[in-house]
Parts: structure tokens; sequence; C-alpha cells
């Protein structure tokens, strides 16, 4: 169940998985919701983007499951398969983390093709729950995102304006913007229970958990088989099991505190989570408006917002704000870099006499087990620049800088070449202060490299196959080309003049994509 497997995910360019799984969660989300609220269509729009990203991250594993399923059919399916698993309490709804419904669901897809496939209980823990014939398995949804610990609470004093900060970049400074409003508390930000204005649900709606029991159908004196006593929940009735009692409640005192607090603005993150899209739906659904601030440096969630209520949109470059205008008008979305980005400086001195350093920054190939790009094609490109990398006489120095849960370092470590002299950081982009440094990446661009380049650090892309990017770097600007081209421009940089050109006409393409507004937001 790595993604190491010698198969395919299906019959499309690999790098619109992303564009794919986000469409198909859109319809699921849409489906469910109807379910959920029939007769009104505010709240299962509402319901639809609440439940968007718990969605997109679980089709995010499922549909690679289904197809490594296939590839495990095909090439095994006339053997018994076993897959194991460890505990006998599963922790679902996980977002960017492991997803323990792993094993479960390959078991599933394996049998639905007819294979010979069981779930084996490796540790002694899980054995001991099922002696005597009988067993359990307790399903239960992520404290971390779906568990409240406070009850509801509704505004006692009026407010023109709620403020939901869930995701954003800086929302101390979004909050002394907008001035006062009344403050949504998160599940996610426990600290912010006391000075909260507003808690969408209590204890009592949290999920509940979902029992599996089990009946011994083979005792062997080796092994004993259990099958369910009961047929399984489908994956969406769970979903719905888990979810749809705190949603409901969640909605309902998301119009209770509208309400109450007269608010006729919203101001919540682009990226969609629970609280802030039902608090900016109560807010339209009032005669309101939303106004949505940034997560990341480029657009979050465009084609899944409420677009008929939206006042305002807040990007951080010019590229986000292109993603924005062809959903809205571009009067509406402006530019302020400063949330992630730093005002343009001047290009670094070069250290005469110190080495180049090159900072090469890992990204995100996958998303949960789904594919960013081709994944072959990206391990090639990394293999093929860390060998170019090593290459280089000792005036060049490397440093490497994981991506936790994503690219971490032993998973990087295997394209590095035998004898390299690469060592791993753990600084921030800010952190880094070497002499003579160029960042880089492979593949995908990074929010990394603007941020160095508006420190007058040259900032380049291996890129050795097409890929959909959501940077605007681009071959045009120098910034973007195959491992012989970036290699080149780096051995270039250990004379002077090159480097401080090449940061220049990096630091001419930053102004164009960045916005420093003065005053009032």
């Amino acid at each position: 169940m790595n993604d190491d497997g010698d198969y395919a995910l299906g019959a499309f360019e690999l790098s619109e998985c992303i564009r794919l799984s986000l469409a198909l969660s859109g319809r699921i989300c849409r489906r469910l919701a109807r379910v959920l609220a029939p007769n009104s269509p505010t709240e299962a729009a509402a319901l639809e983007a609440a439940w968007f990203f718990a969605v997109w991250t679980e089709i995010s594993v499922i549909l690679p499951m289904r197809h490594l399923a296939r590839f495990l059919h095909k090439k095994f399916g006339e053997n018994l398969i076993v897959v194991p698993i460890d505990h006998g309490r599963v922790t679902c709804l996980n977002h960017w983390a492991y997803n323990e419904l792993e094993p479960f669901i390959l078991v599933a897809e394996l049998r639905r093709r007819g294979a010979r496939s069981f779930l084996l209980a490796r540790s002694q823990e899980l054995s001991n729950r099922f002696s005597g014939g009988k067993g359990e398995l307790n399903f239960v949804a992520n404290s971390a995102w779906w568990h409240s610990k406070v009850d509801a609470k509704i505004p006692t004093t009026t407010f023109e304006k709620v403020f939901e900060p869930d995701g954003m970049r800086d929302p101390h400074k979004v909050r002394c913007a907008i001035g006062r409003a009344a403050l949504v508390g998160t599940v996610r930000d426990p600290a912010s229970a006391a000075s909260a204005d507003i808690h969408l649900w209590s204890e009592v709606d949290n999920p509940p958990s979902i029992k599996v029991s089990f009946d011994v159908v083979l005792a062997h004196k080796a092994f004993s088989i259990f099958a369910p006593s009961d047929p399984l929940p489908k994956l969406t009735d769970a979903f719905l099991t888990f979810v749809g009692g705190l949603s409901k409640a969640a909605w309902e005192n998301a119009n209770k505190a509208v309400a109450a607090s007269t608010a006729r603005e919203a101001h919540v993150c682009d990226h969609l989570f629970f609280e802030g899209a039902l608090i900016s739906h109560a807010v339209a659904a009032a005669g309101g408006n939303i106004r949505l601030w940034p997560h990341s440096s480029n657009a979050g969630h465009v084609p899944f917002q409420k677009h008929d209520a939206l006042a305002g949109v807040t990007a951080v470059t010019a590229s986000a704000k292109r993603m924005w205008s062809r959903v809205l008008t571009s009067e509406i979305v402006n530019i302020d870099s400063s949330f992630m980005l730093s005002e343009a400086s001047t290009a670094r001195s070069y250290a005469a006499g110190e080495p180049v350093h090159i900072v090469v920054f890992a990204g995100a190939h996958r998303l949960n087990r789904m594919p960013t790009l081709d994944c072959r094609a990206h391990k090639a490109a990394l293999q093929k620049f860390f060998g170019a990398l090593a290459g280089l006489p000792d005036k060049f120095q490397v440093l490497v800088k994981p991506k936790a849960y994503w690219e971490e370092a032993d998973w990087l470590e295997q394209f590095f070449p035998i004898g390299h002299r690469f060592r791993f950081t753990e600084q921030t982009t800010k952190e880094l202060d070497l002499p003579n440094m160029i960042f880089s990446t492979v593949s995908l661009g990074s929010t990394a490299l603007l941020e160095g380049i508006g420190r007058g650090i040259p900032g380049l892309i291996v890129r050795e196959f097409p890929i959909v990017d959501y940077t605007a770097l681009d071959a045009e600007h120098m910034q973007v080309g195959d491992t012989d081209f970036v290699i080149g421009q780096i051995r270039s940089c250990a004379d002077p003049a090159y480097y401080h050109m090449l940061a220049e006409q990096h630091l001419r393409w930053y102004k164009t994509e960045t916005n420093f507004p003065r005053g009032v937001i």
C-alpha cells in the first residue's frame, strides 16, 4: 500500500487526478447533503460546503485503494490476499493524516472483485478482542476535528460581522483589519473556547461510534475466521452517521447565532472548513455577504464557494487573483501579498570565497494516496537531479528541506546517490541565512520559492515532464527547466555577476506577481 506499486491509476492524465477527485467530491457532497436536507436547498448548500474537505480527503484514499485492489486482483487473484490490521479502534475522517480505513477499503474492494481476501489481526491486543467466538471493532470520528468539548454558544450582544479564523494565514492581521466581530470558536483550536462568542455544537452532538460485531465462522487449531454478524454499513451511510447529527445541530446554531447577533458579514478562509462554511452560509441566508481570506499563496477551493454571496476575496498573488477572476468579477478580488510574503528586497550580496548553497525544498507528489502528478516520472526527476547535484564541485553545498507527511527525510534519501554530501535542514525560508543561496524544487513549484525570490534569492524548478502547477513561475523568467538547464544555472551562479543578474530578473517578475497595499485592507 505504498506509492511504489507498479500499477496505473486509471485512463487519464495523472496530473488531472486532483482536479477529478475535487469534482467527484463535490458531486458526492451534493448528493449526501440532499439526503440529509431534502426540503431545504439552503441547508443542503451549506452542508455540501461544510463537508467538502472531509469528503475530498477520503476520496483521495478510496480511489487509489480501488485501483490498487484492481491491480492486486489481476496479478494475485488466484492467491489468498491477507491485509494486516493492529487495532480494534479505528479512527476515521482524519483529513491529511494516515487513513486507518485503508486496509478495510482494500479488502472490501478485493472481495468485490471476487478475490479471496481477509483482514489479519496482527497484534495480540486485537487478537484478544476476538476470543470466545465473538469480536468487535469500533469506528470513531477523529476527535481533533469532530468532537466539541464545550456547549453550543449563541451571542448575547449584536455584531455586524462574524469571524471564523480556521485555516487563515495570519488571522490576527485579519481580525485587526475587520474590527469588532463575533469570534466563532473551532474544535481544532480548543484555546479559542473561552474567548469565542459562538460555538456551533455541544458535546452532546458529537459523533457516535460505529460498532461492528463479529461471529466465528471457522475455528482451526492455528487460526479462526470471523465474519460480521450483520450487514456492514456503506461508507456514505457511515459518514452520515458520524457527522449528520452534529451537522444539523451546527447549522441550526449557526442560524441562531446570526439571528441573535444580526451579523451580515462573514469573514472566513478561502479553504473550506466545517465551521467556516456553515457560519458563512448562515450569514448569506440572512441576506448578508461573505469575505474570503487566504489559506495559501494559491487560490483555495474556487469552484466550490458560494459565489453569489461573495463580496470580497483577498488573494496573495496575481496568479491567484486570475483564478478567482474566472468565476467572480475581478473588482472584488484584491491582492495583499503581505499575508505570506515580504516586499521585494534587493538582490542579496554575493559572498566571495563562500560556497553556493542550494536548498532543495520537498513537495507534495500526492495528497493522501492521490497523485498530484506522474509519481514515477517525479521520482526519476528527483533521482536525476540529486545525482547531478552530487556531481557538483565542493564550491556547491546542498541542503534538503523535507516536507512532513508528504515527502519526509527517509523517503527522500532513497534518491540520494552513494557518497553524497547533502544534509537535511528544518529551517524555514525566513530562517535560512547562508551565503549565496539558491532555492529549488522538483516538478512542482512552491511558496518557498516565492518567499526566497522576495528576499533576493534565485528560485529554480526542475521539471522533466509536463504538469499542471499552481504557481506562476515559468521558463519565460528563467525559473523552470530540466535538470541540465537548472544545473547549468546553478553552475553559472558561481560567478557573482550572474548570480546577481538572475536574482534581479526573478525580483522583477516577483514585483509583477505581488502587491503590498498601504493602509486599510
